[in-house]
C-alpha cells in the first residue's frame, strides 16, 4: 500500500476546496439566491448577515475539498489511482457532507424541500468535480 503524501493531499485539497467554493458562489450565491433569500426570510433572518457566516462557508468549502482528497489518498491502496476512485471519494463526502445536511435542513423545516433537493444535486456535481481535480493533483509517495 502506498504511503500518503500529506503535502499533496493539502495541495489537492486546496484546489478541490477552491472548486467547491466557486461552485457554491455560482450555485447558491447566484442561481439559487432568490430561493435562499425566501428561505431565510421565512426564518426571519437575512441572507449572509455577517463576515463570520461568509468565512464559515468558505472554510466549509475547503474542508469538503480536503476531505475528498484525503479520502481519495486512503482509497488508492484499495482501488488504485484514477477517476473512479476519486469519484467514489467524492460520493462518500457528498453523502456525509451534502446529502445529510440537505435532508436534515428539509426535515427540520429550515429550508424548503425543493431547495434541499437542488442543493443536494448541485453539491453532488461540485464535489465530484472537486474530488477529481484534487485527485489529479494528488500523487502517493513511493
Amino acid at each position: 500500500m502506498p504511503k500518503i503524501h500529506w503535502l499533496r493531499v493539502i495541495l489537492g485539497g486546496l484546489a478541490a476546496g477552491l472548486i467547491v467554493n466557486l461552485s457554491e458562489f455560482i450555485g447558491s450565491g447566484m442561481l439559487l439566491r432568490e430561493d435562499w433569500e425566501r428561505a431565510m426570510l421565512a426564518l426571519n433572518r437575512p441572507l449572509l448577515s455577517s463576515t463570520a457566516e461568509i468565512v464559515t462557508l468558505l472554510v466549509r468549502g475547503f474542508l469538503m475539498g480536503l476531505s475528498a482528497v484525503a479520502l481519495y489518498a486512503h482509497l488508492i491502496g484499495f482501488y488504485g489511482q484514477g477517476w473512479m476512485t476519486a469519484s467514489l471519494a467524492g460520493l462518500a463526502v457528498w453523502v456525509v457532507g451534502y446529502l445529510s445536511w440537505a435532508m436534515t435542513g428539509a426535515a427540520m423545516n429550515i429550508i424548503p424541500v425543493p431547495l434541499a433537493v437542488n442543493m443536494a444535486l448541485a453539491g453532488l456535481i461540485e464535489i465530484e468535480a472537486a474530488s477529481m481535480a484534487g485527485g489529479a493533483i494528488y500523487r502517493p509517495r513511493r
